[in-house]
């Protein structure tokens, strides 16, 4: 979908009050930069100079030090989380100077029940992220692409690798990003350097960058970065991430996701890392439509789709369950309501409403996927997942 043009034309002075730092002079958010759940990478913006480390720990009162790898005001930690069933404590330094302490919930232990959220279209609006978490209470939030809704403003051009509008939405977002465990994937609107305009540019006149630099200098993921997987070997869950976004306009100064052909480096990496996986359940997300990814190069993404669990888009602004004939579901996840593409020949649940999806393991090891209401997070349709019995 194209995003309202007034998500894309902040002033800067708009812009420069949004990317100051929280109160404590630290922006923060928690990622996974490997497939390991026993690790986790703290990542935060302080406009101080100096050595930087974290302190972190179970024990508030006798928290480790771990030195930080920096980049200009951009500082990373690697930090060990194998314990379970306990929180977390941390706090960020940098120049002599210390973040508030901070915490989040380590993972259940096997037999206890996980919880995923996952966000379509959050387009910069870092503070929808609470809502989510406060209607959820998810260890990870997981989006499906649009985390921003361009890398430009009215006053402020693009520079390549410019991470501004990424560091606006985490400071915007503060509230749940120190507290909850952040995994992002690929939009169309992660890589625009320019309005789109209303006729195709040619492909030497790009109005995306493709490679996503700012992107994958703000974030650090498995992987690829770009695409990724990750696996919670205690709940039989596999989440895959991919980049696919606007694929009608590939060859022309409009495409803005990698090649997704059969014979593309990204097609070939997802197909051997499915069959590779040995988890029950197998989570696809991306950023195209359902049917647009079913119908792509004679259904061969759909023949590898069936082969998991379930499929999570976030194009459009709505809320949608829909099951094939082959039995796979397949879920659009949307934060702001507004344009509707239902999927007309297998929607069992489709509304133009602001919601996100919550992914449920239960005790038992069962998977049950939801859409939730944004406004009072009350259930808009549920459904088991069937599990692969791999």
């Amino acid at each position: 979908m194209i995003m309202k043009k007034l998500l894309c034309t902040l002033t800067f002075s708009v812009l420069a009050a949004a990317l100051s730092a929280a109160e404590d002079g630290f922006i923060i958010w928690l990622t996974h930069s490997s497939n390991d759940a026993d690790a986790l990478t703290v990542n935060w913006i302080c406009d101080s100079s100096g050595d930087s480390s974290a302190s972190f720990g179970t024990d508030k009162d006798n928290l480790k030090e771990f030195k930080a790898e920096s980049s200009g005001n951009l500082h990373r930690v690697r930090v060990p989380i194998p314990k379970r069933d306990c929180n977390y404590f941390y706090k960020v330094n940098t120049g002599g100077k210390s973040s508030e302490l901070c915490s989040f919930k380590g993972y259940p232990s096997k037999g206890g029940e996980f919880r995923a959220a996952v966000v379509g279209n959050l387009a910069g609006a870092g503070r929808l992220l609470e809502k989510v978490a406060k209607y959820s209470d998810p260890h990870v939030i997981f989006t499906c692409g649009d985390n921003v809704a361009c890398l430009y403003t009215k006053d402020r051009p693009y520079a390549p690798g410019d991470i501004g509008v990424y560091r606006q939405m985490a400071a915007q977002g503060q509230g749940a990003l120190r507290s909850t465990i952040f995994m992002p994937i690929l939009g169309n609107h992660d890589k625009q350097m320019t309005p789109r305009g209303k006729k195709r540019p040619p492909k030497e006149n790009p109005v995306y960058d493709v490679e996503a630099k700012s992107y994958c200098k703000f974030f650090v993921l498995p992987d690829k970065t770009w695409a990724w997987q990750f696996a919670l070997p205690d709940f039989g869950l596999r989440v895959f991430a991919l980049d696919s976004n606007h694929i009608v306009d590939m060859g022309t100064g409009w495409q803005s996701c990698r090649e997704i052909g059969e014979d593309s480096e990204q097609f070939d990496w997802y197909r051997k890392s499915l069959s590779a996986a040995g988890e029950k359940f197998l989570v696809t997300l991306y950023n195209e439509s359902n049917p647009a990814m079913r119908r792509t190069d004679k259904g061969i993404w759909e023949r590898e789709f069936a082969k998991g669990s379930l499929c999570i888009s976030g194009f459009g602004y709505y809320m949608e369950f829909a099951k094939t004939e082959s039995g796979t579901p397949y879920i659009n996840t949307s934060l702001r309501a507004g344009d509707h593409y239902k999927d007309k020949k297998y929607a069992i649940y489709s509304e133009p409403l602001a919601g996100f999806a919550l992914l449920k393991v239960s005790p038992d090891g069962n998977l049950t996927a939801s859409l939730l209401s944004l406004k009072d997070g009350s259930v808009l349709y549920s459904s088991d997942i069937k599990s692969r019995n791999p």
